[in-house]
């Protein structure tokens, strides 16, 4: 979990499944939910966090605009493809930087409320 200097924006990056009371696997990728709440707890008392963005496994995304009240497509995007030497742990820690980056750095003078949605593969 990081902030970014200045912005007030803390990051939650969620890799595979969250893990609770069950045990998954060995193989399945998790993160455990005895150490998400206790950021949640943090974040949430902090009064120098304006913001949570929260990152999961994605493949890329889609950036909206609110216009009077009304939800926008601005022709902006982001994606992240595997590579074919990349292990899948690398791969998610990739694309969630990716996406964490772009977000991070948006700048668009057409769009000063920008919405982000958000791809998901789905296939592990």
């Amino acid at each position: 979990m990081g902030t970014s200097r200045g912005s007030g924006i803390q990051c939650l990056t969620i890799v595979g499944q969250i893990e609770g009371h069950q045990l998954q696997p060995d193989d399945v990728k998790t993160t455990k939910y005895e150490h998400v709440l206790p950021q949640l707890a943090q974040i949430e008392d902090s009064c120098e966090v304006d913001g949570l963005l929260i990152l999961i496994h994605t493949v890329g995304g889609d950036v909206y605009r609110m216009k009077n009240s009304t939800i926008e497509y601005s022709d902006d995007n982001w994606y992240y493809n595997r590579t074919p030497d990349e292990s899948y742990y690398d791969y998610v820690q990739n694309s969630c930087n990716k996406s964490e980056s772009y977000i991070r750095t948006f700048k668009n003078h057409f769009c000063d409320r920008p919405l982000f949605s958000f791809a998901l593969e789905n296939e592990i």
